[in-house]
């Protein structure tokens, strides 16, 4: 039985009632049907929110004809309209509703968890009530802001001198590639960074060339890998360092000033700050839970996500698609959370091997066009030599070293191909080594800064740094 006294959500339902501009008060504060304990106050409040859809104005007496229109009962109307609290106090009314909304869903999904944990794996429950805990309850500081521009101009005038002063033209994370910083700046705090090729291509080296580079600049790297085990990634980096082909080093064929010289790397290597994550059935949940810490704890600078489509999250979706999209979705919104640049790699569909030129393309991004449009920059790694060895056709040792990495997407910024040096024998990419004629077309001296690369034309640096404009 109901009580006679008005509910607080009664309260809401009739002050929304004669008066729309508080109605869009309760949107903005992220209110929802189901936040409604009576089922009458639900049918109301979503009738409510369709009329205020559709642009139409109400009042006291126009509000009633209109919802009878959506299906509902004018007698369930009159009691909470003489119950509106026309001299009420609308902020503390609101702010009353919205911690009741948050217990009552609070509430809802510990019964939902306690009704599946003796059915269901407990771990698997406590991810679903965690996501729904840092997803579905936001709290009042957490939800969206809106920003005066004048607001904003004086946090960009300060942002604007500092990039100034540092007389670099990067001004995100050095990505190691000239001409990828060329075109980036480097990699900035917010950015969702995609790189995507077929099996084979060298998704994973090419993301720990960079992080190494990174590394060796003075930055903190977290990188969570689904795929390779922590050894396996410690020893391509040993390769790098030493310069001895990975094979050796995995199988152990290695001399005795080569094991020195892998002692020498390590040490090298223990100076990093580096923060590998190996757990190959992390989840969602989990992942955003160890960026958080690794954020907090470690201080990382940027994330590598190896690769994007072994993530799983632990709600309930219609397609694959769907689930990507929401993956997806939550890094970008991780990252701007974080405030750190995350590089997430993604597997390319088999459309990218059936071209002539085996070019991948942001059509071969695989399961879900949200992808695209959730990343900032969309990366292709493209290596002629490795179709033609599939096919059965001999390569050259300078072939073997030809990659290009196509920047694909770049939400601020151009797009364009570059060309990079990849070592088979220590699976690196790196930038091309310059030539005597390279040499001799900067006139006897090599540039060493970006900002001397400014002042070449287009021409002399498709030449020289292997850019398509």
């Amino acid at each position: 039985m109901r009580d006679n006294a008005p509910l607080l959500e009664d309260q809401i339902i009739g002050l929304s009632l004669v008066r729309p501009q508080f109605f869009e008060k309760v949107i903005k504060e992220g209110i929802r049907a189901d936040d409604f304990l009576l089922e009458e106050n639900r049918k109301i409040f979503k009738a409510l929110q369709d009329i205020f859809a559709e642009g139409t104005e109400w009042n006291d007496i126009t509000i009633v004809e209109l919802l009878k229109t959506q299906g509902i009962d004018g007698a369930l109307l009159l009691p909470r309209i003489a119950f509106a609290p026309i001299t009420a106090d609308e902020k503390t009314l609101l702010k009353a509703f919205r911690k009741q909304a948050i217990r009552n869903r609070l509430k809802r999904e510990f019964e939902k968890a306690l009704e599946e944990i003796d059915r269901e794996d407990p771990e698997k429950v406590y991810k679903k009530v965690l996501q729904t805990l840092t997803t579905d309850i936001r709290l009042n500081d957490e939800r969206s802001k809106t920003y005066k521009v004048s607001d904003l101009i004086p946090e960009i005038h300060q942002l604007i001198l500092a990039r100034k002063e540092t007389d670099r033209a990067i001004v995100g994370i050095p990505t190691g590639f000239s001409g990828l910083d060329r075109l980036t700046g480097g990699f900035q705090p917010d950015q969702l960074i995609l790189i995507g090729g077929r099996p084979g291509m060298g998704k994973t080296s090419f993301a720990l060339s960079m992080a190494r580079e990174m590394l060796r600049e003075g930055y903190k790297v977290g990188f969570v890998s689904l795929e390779m085990s922590r050894d396996q990634l410690m020893f391509r980096l040993l390769a790098f360092e030493s310069e001895i082909p990975l094979y050796r080093i995995s199988s152990g064929r290695i001399s005795n000033e080569e094991l020195q010289e892998l002692e020498n790397a390590l040490i090298r290597i223990d100076r990093w700050g580096l923060y590998i994550n190996d757990d190959s059935g992390l989840d969602l949940v989990s992942l955003r839970l160890k960026l958080k810490e690794m954020v907090e704890v470690d201080g990382i600078d940027i994330a590598f996500i190896d690769y994007l489509q072994l993530l799983r999250s632990p709600k309930r979706y219609a397609s694959r698609q769907e689930e990507v999209a929401d993956i997806s979705r939550t890094l970008k919104l991780l990252s701007k959370e974080l405030r750190i640049p995350i590089v997430a790699l993604v597997q390319l569909s088999r459309e990218a091997e059936k071209s002539k030129d085996k070019v991948p393309t942001l059509a071969h991004l695989r399961e879900s066009g949200a992808l695209e449009q959730d990343a900032d920059i969309v990366i292709f790694i493209h290596r002629p030599a490795y179709y033609k060895k599939v096919q059965g056709k001999p390569t050259t040792p300078e072939e073997e070293k030809e990659a290009q990495i196509i920047v694909a997407k770049q939400r601020q910024g151009a797009t364009g191909s570059i060309s990079v040096e990849f070592d088979p024998k220590l699976s690196l990419f790196r930038d091309p080594t310059p030539t005597e004629d390279d040499i001799e077309d900067f006139e006897g001296e090599i540039p060493e800064t970006l900002e001397n690369l400014q002042s070449l034309s287009d021409e002399e640096l498709e030449d020289d740094l292997g850019i398509d404009f």
